[in-house]
């Protein structure tokens, strides 16, 4: 028999065992048939360290249902979630393994367009206040997500959702950054790993930490956007310590984090040389 998870609060916590790396290592074929580029799996990769298990679940919260690396969740109430999208996801590249998980079971997903968020529905309904996403957090749901999260096709949607997510932040132009994109500043796999691992933890102060980074270097942004790898790598030191302190609720172990990936650039994991990162988003 399988364990689902520990009892915890209002729900349960199961940290998972299905770790993204080891998936990763040995995937490389259908992530490569899902046109995810190297360097986008070694983001992820490095991201993934600092983050949950492919499998990993949590219905404890006020957010009823979370699931996967990034722990995308059903939305707090009256609110869609990132794990409708991911489910939208799954639907529209895998139909059967969808239908063989979640679908013969009632539940199904209505996508927000042009969102990064949908509904859940069960039998036809969509599960909107907190009664009716309740129902999320028991056991038998849990179960479900947890037996997914170890099939290796719920896995590879995971890790291309995963990148979907830096695709529609990252070119996007920023008018804290005098209408430039991120995707010019930082262009080094190292940088492009940062940039997600703090858009995962604190979505709202990446652009925030950025501009404050390039006033302390006394640069535009458009100068980073023409510039030297030395700029660029003096720009990240930079933002490194403000993401620590910045905002309200600073990013969590925002130090260890940072730590993590500049490691994996001395073991030669990712690049920290200007323009080392390859987006493959225009093949998908």
């Amino acid at each position: 028999s399988e364990r689902v998870g520990r009892i915890y609060e209002k729900g349960l916590y199961r940290g998972g065992t299905q770790n993204p790396q080891t998936f990763i290592a040995r995937a490389s074929t259908q992530l490569r048939s899902l046109k995810l580029s190297d360097s986008e799996v070694k983001v992820i990769t490095a991201v993934a360290e600092n983050e949950g298990n492919l499998d990993a679940i949590n219905t404890w919260d006020n957010s009823f249902l979370s699931f996967g690396i990034f722990q995308w969740t059903a939305g707090a109430e009256n609110s869609p979630g990132e794990l409708g999208a991911l489910l939208e996801l799954l639907k529209r590249q895998a139909p059967t393994v969808f239908q063989h998980y979640f679908g013969q079971f009632g539940l199904d997903v209505q996508p927000q367009e042009g969102s990064d968020t949908g509904w859940i529905t069960l039998n036809g309904q969509r599960l909107m206040s907190t009664a009716q996403k309740s129902i999320l957090r028991q056991p038998i749901w849990a179960y479900r997500f947890a037996i997914a999260g170890t099939d290796t096709v719920v896995q590879s949607v995971q890790i291309l959702h995963a990148i979907n997510r830096l695709d529609r932040f990252y070119f996007s132009p920023q008018r804290d950054l005098q209408n430039v994109a991120l995707s010019r500043l930082f262009t080094s796999e190292f940088g492009v790993a940062l940039l997600l691992d703090n858009h995962v933890n604190r979505p709202g102060y990446v652009v925030s930490c950025v501009a404050e980074a390039l006033k302390q270097q006394n640069m535009s942004a458009s100068q980073l956007a023409n510039g030297t790898e030395a700029d660029e790598q003096r720009v990240i030191n930079s933002y490194l310590v403000i993401r620590q302190t910045y905002g309200k609720y600073p990013m969590t172990d925002a130090l260890e984090r940072g730590n993590r990936a500049r490691q994996r650039v001395t073991q030669g994991l990712l690049s920290s040389r200007r323009n080392s990162f390859v987006s493959n988003r225009s093949s998908r």
